[in-house]
């Protein structure tokens, strides 16, 4: 049997709200031409992955927002540990925004649905598939 996994696991691995076993998105991050490709259902318990046309709109702010704390922090930590020219700041700050792009686009919609999905954990699913 397995055991109950946490949430905060299951944000992390990308897997789904209902079951925490199935897998979000149907391919790997590291593949460029496809990261943002999502499953349209759980692959373990069916759940449907977009509750509503549109959903995921409301995760481009979550993405936003992921991206300005990403910037604040780069900035500080530049600021306080080389003193680098104004220049650098954009430049690793820019460069930081496009190499991260497919990290925070995953993880604004993964927290997105967990947080408005009006999905809840459903120990019930897990012993169905076992």
């Amino acid at each position: 049997m397995k055991s109950r996994n946490s949430k905060v696991k299951a944000i992390i691995d990308e897997k789904c709200p209902r079951c925490y076993q199935g897998d979000l998105y149907s391919e790997s991050v590291s593949n460029i031409k496809n990261f943002h490709k999502m499953n349209k259902a759980c692959p373990d318990c069916g759940q449907t992955l977009e509750p509503e046309p549109g959903f995921y709109f409301g995760a481009m702010f979550v993405a936003y927002g992921m991206s300005v704390l990403m910037s604040i922090i780069t900035w500080v930590s530049l600021y306080f540990i080389f003193h680098p020219v104004f220049e650098v700041y954009l430049i690793v700050i820019l460069l930081l925004n496009v190499l991260l792009l497919p990290f925070i686009f995953r993880y604004s919609r993964t927290l997105f649905l967990f947080g408005f999905g009006g999905i809840r954990y459903n120990h019930n699913i897990i012993k169905k598939n076992t």
